[in-house]
């Protein structure tokens, strides 16, 4: 997903990709223990087990008054991406 989002339409895209996610491989564990199915290949490879992947890309513009603090910032204009195991971890597993 290329789009601009608020971050809270970002975390909540997060938690549908993540939920999808773990409902899938659950689906295919029980199949597996139920049939012996194992899952198929061209699925898995399209991802449907994936985490989600939160990529963004910071150009260095920032408001002049915010507070250095030495957490949860961006020091370097780029591309920063990680994966998101747990978006909602109040969620019961």
């Amino acid at each position: 997903m290329t789009d601009k989002m608020t971050a809270q339409a970002a975390l909540d895209r997060l938690e549908t990709l993540y939920t999808r996610s773990v409902t899938n491989l659950r689906d295919a564990v029980r199949d597996f223990v139920e049939t012996g199915a194992r899952p198929d290949p061209v699925r898995r490879a399209e991802g449907v087990f994936a985490y989600p992947e939160l990529r963004i890309r910071w150009d260095g513009d920032r408001p002049q008054d915010l507070e250095p603090r030495a957490y949860a910032r961006l020091s370097k204009q780029g591309r920063y991406s990680t994966t998101v195991t747990r978006p909602d971890c109040s969620a019961p597993i």
